[in-house]
């Protein structure tokens, strides 16, 4: 889920831009997750900046976003 605020951004083509590239760098960058055997969780990206970004300048911020997320740990089975 990719949230963008109205007091923000106020144009809603400014928050669709956005949010279109928040989701294609996370589609293009979730193997980050897979890798790292990280179970399946929900995930909500919160778009706080006043300024609008291109694609090249949110997709590290994501990836740093995808590697902070902690992997599994193995439940140990008794």
């Amino acid at each position: 889920m990719v949230s963008v605020s109205k007091k923000k951004l106020r144009r809603a083509v400014d928050r669709n831009y956005i949010k279109r590239r928040v989701k294609e760098a996370y589609r293009l960058n979730k193997f980050l997750l897979e890798e790292r055997e990280v179970p399946k969780k929900l995930i909500a990206l919160i778009y706080v900046s006043q300024e609008l970004m291109g694609y090249h300048e949110i997709e590290p911020k994501l990836k740093k976003i995808l590697q902070k997320i902690p992997a599994a740990k193995n439940p140990r089975h008794e």
